[in-house]
């Protein structure tokens, strides 16, 4: 989905409802872990099984139950979300030619050289064999689909109480409405960034279906065409609030009043909202 400042507007707004805790905190939690996030990074380091074997040891030494769960193929509305992808890895790669040649990078700049290289990562059949192969040798559970992507998956199993929380950096689980997301894993520290999502919403004084609303408003990758700044939108929600019941349905409300301001579609919307609520 692509939630582009989300991130950037709950640490302005909700740094209180995030932490950073030791993995030994989440003893005896099954979590389950979006596999591609860290397939990609752990690649991009030139490390790929070698890292994804400490995770694993990291977990179960913490006493954590993992899940993996792997994206499947690319679903036929993503298509030209992958076209720009594509696009991003042929540019990173020519950057990245030229930091390579550079000599004495700042620190901006090794942290940008960072990101190009995992932004010009392709995993291959062979590296999601390899990952599987590790992940079934150390008896873990995973799943994989080709009707639905990794995010829902995650969703579905936290749902029906398979899970208690969800590993990823992807901030499209926030419209999932996941009560604990955990980022920025560190298996070398083994610390990861705990966001409470029930307590986000306390502060931003916020309905779960509003919250999610604004977020799938704030960018996705079905359509992106629907995409909004979400400081703007939140804006909008401190005067929808000021009239109205914050459990009152703020995106009609929006569309009502500001429609010419943002972009909207009712049933393209609304197949979004189907999706992450089924």
């Amino acid at each position: 989905m692509a939630i582009e400042l989300l991130n950037k507007f709950l640490k302005q707004k909700t740094m209180s409802a995030i932490k950073q805790i030791n993995l030994k905190e989440l003893k005896n939690k099954t979590l389950v872990i979006d596999a591609s996030i860290y397939m990609f990074k752990y690649k991009s380091e030139n490390k790929l099984c070698e890292k994804i074997e400490k995770m694993i040891s990291i977990l179960l030494n913490n006493g954590i139950n993992p899940i993996f769960v792997f994206d499947g193929s690319i679903m036929e509305n993503k298509k030209e979300t992958i076209k720009k992808r594509k696009k991003i890895k042929q540019e990173s790669i020519l950057k990245i030619s030229y930091y390579e040649n550079k000599e004495n990078l700042t620190p901006d700049e090794k942290i940008e050289l960072k990101q190009l290289k995992l932004n010009s990562t392709t995993l291959t059949i062979e590296d999601r064999i390899n990952v599987k192969s590790i992940v079934e040798n150390c008896k873990i559970e995973y799943f994989e689909s080709n009707l639905i992507e990794a995010d829902k998956i995650c969703d579905n199993l936290i749902k029906n109480k398979k899970a208690w929380g969800c590993i990823s950096d992807d901030m499209d689980m926030f419209a999932y409405g996941m009560p604990f997301i955990l980022r920025d894993l560190n298996i070398d520290n083994e610390t990861v960034v705990l966001y409470d999502t029930n307590k986000i919403i306390n502060i931003l004084n916020i309905s779960m279906e509003n919250f999610k609303n604004i977020c799938l408003l704030s960018g996705n990758d079905q359509f992106p065409e629907l995409k909004n700044n979400i400081f703007k939108l939140f804006n909008y929600f401190e005067k929808f609030k000021k009239k109205n019941n914050k459990n009152n349905s703020f995106i009609d409300w929006l569309s009502y009043h500001y429609i010419d301001k943002i972009n909207y579609n009712k049933e393209k919307f609304g197949i979004l909202i189907k999706y992450v609520n089924d």
